[in-house]
């Protein structure tokens, strides 16, 4: 799921933008939800599910109503912009990065050259780009989607024997008979005892 995310909300949407906006504009919901919701929006326009000239003016309201302290939401906002083209958004861009409120360093590096390089690419290479990533794309195979999680790997190919098929020791039975182990001095069936 956090690898995946945004690729699963924009696969169960039916191409409609409504539910991913309200995670993106929920200040109470995890960042990591929101930012996936941007990046499920980026995977709609990719897809031809959503226009890009809708999902940028969806962006472009964004840059003024997002909280205007730093967050990991104005770097996921800068990314998923620069992902298609922010030629609308170029000025927003300019004025968060000036303000402090996009991270240089982050994952996907919206250092003002990446933005300038993304413009100079413009809208339609951008798109297409998209769809040749692959991480843009709809989920039409759930088996071949999670097949790499690593929960349906085998251990057999694991180096490091992890302890999880080591069997679980008991502790001896007591019979009910027998002195209490808590010092009472009573039989244990009529003291600690099931």
């Amino acid at each position: 799921m956090t690898e995946g995310l945004d690729t699963i909300l924009a696969s169960v949407s039916d191409g409609d933008m409504t539910g991913m906006a309200s995670l993106v504009e929920n200040e109470r919901a995890n960042e990591y939800v929101r930012s996936a919701a941007l990046k499920g929006l980026v995977t709609l326009a990719a897809c031809g599910k959503q226009s890009r000239d809708e999902v940028m003016a969806y962006f472009k309201g964004l840059f003024r109503t997002l909280e205007r302290t730093y967050s990991l939401m104005g770097d996921s906002l800068a990314s998923r912009c620069t992902d298609l083209c922010p030629e609308e958004v170029r000025e927003d861009l300019r004025r968060v990065h000036e303000q402090g409120l996009i991270d240089p360093f982050y994952i996907h590096y919206i250092r003002w050259e990446d933005i300038e390089g993304a413009l100079g690419v413009g809208k339609e290479a951008a798109m297409k780009a998209l769809i040749i990533k692959e991480r843009y794309g709809l989920i039409d195979d759930a088996e071949k989607e999670m097949s790499w999680w690593a929960c349906f790997e085998e251990n057999k190919h694991r180096k490091v024997k992890l302890g999880w098929d080591t069997p679980i020791r008991k502790a001896p039975k007591v019979g009910g008979n027998e002195p209490c182990s808590c010092g009472s001095g009573k039989k244990f069936k009529k003291c600690c005892g099931p």
